[in-house]
């Protein structure tokens, strides 16, 4: 008997996730532009992520405990090797900084040897990311003016490679 509630229990807690989920969902690679100007706040928590001698700098926020993140990494390390060289990459981790955080890291990025990926964990101490984004979606990736630290386009959800690339040649 036991048993039986706590299978209907689980049952439910799966039906109101999935529930949540349908409710709330985007295609992957769904992009939405971000038009205005970033506010002060957000250009100034940009600034550590973008690498102003690029045209463009993609900064992709993601997380070790982020499902969706963990599934797309190994494209998004394939894809990483096929980008111009214009543009540069920079990964925002935004898990709390911790020996298993920075063996994850270390163990999805550093042993790729993507040339030029630059990679970071987002630290509390300072202003986060979320400030950046107003709201919490992993995985989110932001195209970037190198020149100006504008915010040109923000991607939620699963990165897509095909259409950040449509996105980048319209850009241009």
């Amino acid at each position: 008997m036991r048993l039986k509630v706590v299978g209907i229990l689980v049952a439910l807690c799966a039906l109101a996730i999935g529930w949540d989920w349908w409710t709330h969902r985007q295609a992957p690679g769904d992009a939405t532009l971000a038009g205005a100007m970033p506010t002060a706040l957000q250009a100034e928590a940009l600034v550590p992520y973008v690498n102003p001698g690029a045209r463009f700098t993609v900064v992709h926020f993601w997380a070790t405990w982020c499902p969706p993140c963990m599934v797309e990494m190994p494209n998004v390390l394939q894809a990483l090797k096929t980008l111009p060289p214009e543009v540069a990459v920079t990964m925002v981790s935004l898990d709390n900084p911790s020996p298993s955080v920075f063996y994850a890291k270390e163990k999805i990025t550093v042993t790729e040897r993507v040339a030029g990926l630059v990679s970071w964990v987002d630290d509390p101490e300072q202003v986060r990311a979320t400030q950046i984004l107003g709201k919490v979606m992993l995985p989110t990736t932001l195209i970037v003016d190198g020149a100006t630290g504008r915010i040109l386009q923000q991607i939620d959800g699963p990165l897509l490679w095909p259409p950040l690339m449509v996105a980048l040649d319209k850009l241009n």
